[in-house]
């Protein structure tokens, strides 16, 4: 069984504390957890997309949202230890940046395409927010026909609330499986 790892928005702007749309504390916890899983994918034969915001300058979405995730900044750069992750694993073939604009990852990305080539069974969704971008790449994925496993210890959102909500959400709706 082959698995297609997507770890959403594990990135400055998101996670760290001087991040415009910070999920802080909450965000920073699920780090090693993260890296645990990638590692646990990439040596199981599965594949991992790390799907980040990368915004150019002029975005419309700044309309609605501060600037945040602009290409080539302190902002839009994975944290560690995920990017040194990324560094070590990126010569075996099983992982991959994917650059987003969109709460979904698959909106007008590479990402569809990439699972139609590699053809998991399954995908699992991690990183943040839970009720944002989590909740729309879980919704992506389970539109294309992928059963969809999201972890708890994996995912994180500003609003512990809005988390809980989200992660109920996800079962229901998209009948995702949500495990500890």
């Amino acid at each position: 069984m082959s698995k297609a790892l997507i770890v959403v928005d594990m990135i400055h702007d998101f996670v760290a504390d001087e991040g415009s749309l910070t999920c802080g504390k909450p965000g920073q916890a699920i780090v090693p957890n993260i890296v645990q899983e990638i590692h646990r994918t990439v040596d199981n034969g599965g594949i991992v997309y790390l799907c980040g915001d990368a915004h150019d300058p002029d975005d419309p979405e700044f309309d609605a949202w501060p600037v945040h995730a602009v290409k080539g900044t302190r902002g839009a750069a994975w944290v560690e230890p995920i990017e040194t992750t990324f560094q070590q694993l990126e010569g075996t073939g099983r992982i991959k940046k994917v650059n987003k604009t969109k709460y979904d990852a698959f909106f007008r990305t590479e990402l569809e395409e990439e699972l139609k080539r590699r053809d998991p069974d399954e995908v699992e969704v991690a990183g943040v927010c839970t009720s944002i971008c989590v909740n729309a790449t879980v919704g992506g994925a389970t539109f294309r026909g992928y059963p969809v496993t999201v972890r708890r210890s994996c995912v994180a959102d500003f609003d512990q609330e809005k988390h809980d909500i989200f992660l109920e959400h996800m079962a229901a709706i998209y009948k995702a499986n949500i495990v500890d």
